[in-house]
Parts: C-alpha cells; structure tokens; sequence
C-alpha cells in the first residue's frame, strides 16, 4: 500500500524551488574574487561599525587555568591535597552566652530563667 502512496506524490510539489540544485548553481554561478586588503575596499561615508559591548556574563566566571588535554587528573589531585595540606588552619570555638541572663552554655532560646519569666 505504501509502494503505491510513494509512487502517486511527487518531491516537487512539496520542496520549494530555493531548495533544488538548478538554482544553487544558478546563485553560485558567478565567481566571487577576494580582495588583497582593506585598501582597496570602497570608501563610504558611514561610521564604522564598532565591535558590541556584551558587559559582564550572568552566573559563576570560568576557571583562570584551564587545564591542557593531556594533564593527568591523577596529578591535578594530588596537586590540591598539597595545597590542602600545605596550610592548615584550626577552627577557633567560642563560647555562646546567653542574652537574657548572660551565663555560658545556652543562648536566650534556651534560657530557663526567661522561661520562669513569662
């Protein structure tokens, strides 16, 4: 069935004519020579055209070094551990107080002194 459906419709009546190789020999037909520099390009009278301002990108910046295809991400691992390593910085705990009744050891929350107060 399909055989015959094939055989009906023809290609043409559904392509437009830009699209058939007739006329992409006919655009291309006539040879486009370059010109040797900016010299020889014909002097307007309009302001050149200056390159666009896109400002700073949205999101996160890329990465200062990008790493080669080569590079070993066996190395590059254990690059940061030596980094991390290198310099090593404790955390420095304080010691919360209370708000209410100034003691050690629990916040204004947790006070039981602001809790016989209400």
């Amino acid at each position: 069935m399909s055989a015959i459906c094939a055989q009906m419709l023809d290609p043409d009546d559904f392509v437009h004519s830009s699209y058939h190789v007739k006329t992409y020999y006919k655009v291309y037909e006539p040879a486009i020579m370059p010109m040797n520099s900016s010299r020889l390009w014909r002097k307007t009278g309009y302001i050149p055209p200056l390159p666009s301002n896109f400002g700073k990108k949205r999101g996160r910046p890329k990465k200062t070094r990008k790493p080669p295809a080569d590079e070993d991400p066996k190395e590059k691992k254990k690059r940061n551990k030596e980094k991390k390593g290198s310099i090593k910085l404790n955390k420095q705990r304080w010691k919360v107080h209370c708000h209410f009744c100034g003691e050690e050891g629990h916040n204004k929350k947790g006070c039981e002194w602001r809790k016989f107060a209400e």
